[in-house]
């Protein structure tokens, strides 16, 4: 397996493993996409929207082949999958977020994402 496929399907198990906090318990963040757009605030719907689009487009860009224009759509889907992560950070305060279950799978997502996407345009430069 390459190194930017590795990277990649870790950074979206990250993704995965980010925990926001409930009223009571931690729920994955993957979930909250999923669910809670019925339950979000108006503002904060079409951040989550944004980010489902982004994995679904992230699910069909992995079944085409590399080129120019798939490199900048792997650039954006990480915009958009961010997105929702830094609407939160922006609007409640940081006490809620230091906890382990989001630090680290968000800093693991931040530095992974990026670092697949590098991985993959220096092969395809190298081809």
């Amino acid at each position: 397996m390459k190194m930017h496929s590795i990277l990649r399907r870790l950074s979206i198990v990250c993704y995965s493993f980010i925990f926001i906090q409930g009223m009571m318990l931690a729920f994955p963040f993957i979930l909250v996409l999923t669910f809670g757009i019925a339950d979000a605030e108006p503002r904060t719907r079409p951040f989550m929207i944004l980010a489902d689009l982004g994995l679904l487009l992230l699910t069909i860009l992995s079944f085409k082949k590399k080129t120019k224009v798939r490199m900048a759509l792997e650039c954006i889907v990480y915009l958009m999958l961010l997105s929702p992560l830094l609407r939160m950070l922006a609007i409640f305060p940081a006490q809620m977020f230091e906890y382990p279950g989001f630090i680290v799978p968000f800093g693991g997502f931040v530095m992974l994402y990026p670092l697949s996407v590098l991985s993959s345009w220096l092969e395809y430069r190298r081809k």
